[in-house]
């Protein structure tokens, strides 16, 4: 190593030596909820045709629609054990 890399090198050390202060300790990750992942589960299907569903997100689709204007009540869809998730997203 010649002279000018040594002087290079104990100047930085030098320098490192200024601060008194401690380390900064690395802060913990924050716990933060679960995300769900993939497709939400059918909350409404209707009971004759299977393969018409609905989650119970967004606006509902045709067949909901006629079902209830045809006086017919939301919860005879309603999946059982389905988690049904009101306006704000919450169960």
């Amino acid at each position: 190593m010649d002279a000018h890399a040594a002087g290079a090198g104990s100047y930085i050390v030098n320098q490192l030596g200024l601060f008194d202060a401690p380390p900064t300790p690395i802060p913990r990750p924050v716990d933060l909820p679960a995300v769900r992942s993939g497709r939400p589960e059918v909350a409404y299907r209707h009971p004759d045709q299977p393969n018409m569903a609905w989650t119970g997100r967004g606006k509902p689709p045709r067949w909901v629609t006629e079902w209830v204007q045809s006086g017919k009540s939301l919860d005879a869809l309603r999946v059982p054990g389905a988690t049904v998730l009101n306006k704000q997203g919450k169960q």
